[in-house]
Parts: structure tokens; C-alpha cells; sequence
């Protein structure tokens, strides 16, 4: 997941990616823990193609990028969810 995070900010595809890990920067979580995040959003892409046979959903990502950090708090603080 680190290799296609790395991808995507090398390559701006998708621009948002890069654009969320700035705006994660800014609001001071360190870079590691971004590419996690990134990562995080990334993962449920592929499971969601791979294991549940769902389309690609360009959109759906975009919008999967700007629920963080929110969406990743709350899966820290809840880990069952």
C-alpha cells in the first residue's frame, strides 16, 4: 500500500491525493502516519474491488480522501468498527 500511495503523490494521480496528504501536514500529523492514512483509503479500494467485485469508483475515493482525518480517528478510537 506504501508503494501505490507513493504512486499516486509521484505521479498527482489522483490530484486529491496529494492535496490530502498537504492538508494532513498542515494540520500536523506527521508523514508516516499520512501515508497510513492514505493508505487506509487505498486498502478499502482494492478489498472493495478485489473481494466484493464493486466497480471502481473514482468519486467514491475523492470523497473517501476528504472524510480523513475524521473517518481515520474514528477507526483509531474504535478499531471494532
Amino acid at each position: 500500500m506504501h508503494e501505490v500511495v507513493a504512486s499516486q503523490l509521484w505521479d498527482g494521480d489522483p490530484p486529491e491525493a496529494w492535496q490530502t496528504a498537504q492538508r494532513l501536514l498542515a494540520a500536523g500529523y506527521e508523514r508516516h502516519e499520512i501515508l497510513h492514512m492514505l493508505a487506509a483509503v487505498v486498502a478499502r479500494e482494492v478489498f472493495g474491488l478485489l473481494a466484493e467485485g464493486q466497480a471502481v469508483d473514482p468519486a467514491g475515493y475523492v470523497r473517501a480522501l476528504a472524510g480523513l482525518p475524521e473517518s481515520w480517528e474514528a477507526a483509531r478510537a474504535d478499531p471494532s468498527a
